[in-house]
């Protein structure tokens, strides 16, 4: 789909040029080899980063709604010691696949996803999501929990729908000007945001026309249907779902869930708990 001449959602050719810049810049700061792959699925053609050890035990990565696969700069490299890891960018949103953008409510995403496994070539892999990412990789577990071996679920969305404060600072984002991005950005951090990865929200939100259709909530007998071990881990700021009720939720539907609170964290758990989140991901991964 084409938008004001230009690919995809961006709002312009000289934004879209100015975000995968700082794509790039982002990727070359990743502390270990990598490649860039690109897939051919039904849905969309699907650029993912691929880092570690190909003989490795693979382990997806799904990053969050109006952000890209380079985020996980500092996430790889620990997840990598371990696993073949692939980080996907999700089509429709701000990362180098295309621009197909299907509605939650159909089953177009558990079947893009199914079809990142088929193209790789992985029979079953580990899956780990944050907030959108985390309700793809509860649409693939779902859809086919025999190629889910395990699940880590990050502030997923999917359980709850978004906190109504939320709606309305990120319904103010996208209209106003920078203050209200910065005003944005500030409220989706718990912790104080620089750097690199703020630069890459001020750009996306500046030069993107983020997807406004909220993830749809999952049905009780959907999150049934994860019958593979899954941690999910949820900040006690979360900005965006109720974190208490999240956590309930999959305490009580999950078969073989386990839900946890991280203290002084909010939506963005890698960052502002980095050592804690991580370590208990990997010893989960790792089967502890």
């Amino acid at each position: 789909m084409a938008i004001n001449g230009t690919q995809g959602y961006f709002k312009s050719s000289i934004g879209q040029q100015a975000l995968f810049g700082h794509y790039d810049q982002m990727l070359a700061k990743w502390p270990m080899p990598y490649e860039r792959l690109y897939l051919g699925t039904k849905l969309a053609r699907t650029h993912v980063i691929a880092c570690g050890d190909p003989a490795a035990s693979p382990l997806l990565l799904f990053h969050g709604r109006s952000t890209n696969a380079s985020i996980w700069g500092t996430v790889a490299p620990f997840l990598s010691r371990k696993h073949r890891v692939y980080a996907v960018d999700i089509p429709g949103e701000p990362g180098k696949s295309a621009a197909a953008r299907p509605s939650g409510t159909s089953p177009a995403y558990g079947e893009w996803a199914l079809d990142v496994l088929n193209a790789l070539k992985v029979r079953q892999a580990a899956v780990m999501g944050i907030s959108f990412g985390g309700w793809m990789t509860i649409k693939l577990a779902a859809l086919a929990p025999e190629r889910v071996r395990r699940a880590v679920l990050l502030c997923p969305a999917g359980l709850l729908f978004p906190r109504w404060d939320f709606i309305g600072m990120a319904a103010l984002g996208q209209l106003g000007g920078a203050r209200a991005r910065e005003k944005l950005i500030d409220f989706i951090a718990h912790k104080p945001l620089a750097g690199d990865l703020r630069e890459s929200f001020r750009l996306i939100f500046t030069h993107y026309q983020s997807n406004r259709e909220a993830p749809p909530v999952f049905p009780d007998e959907t999150l049934r249907r994860l019958t593979m071990p899954t941690l999910m881990l949820i900040g006690e700021h979360d900005r965006i779902f109720l974190a208490g009720p999240s956590v309930a939720r999959a305490r009580d539907l999950l078969p073989r869930g386990r839900a946890e609170l991280i203290a002084d964290a909010g939506h963005l758990l890698p960052y502002d708990q980095p050592q804690l989140v991580l370590t208990k991901a990997l010893a989960f991964l790792q089967g502890a």
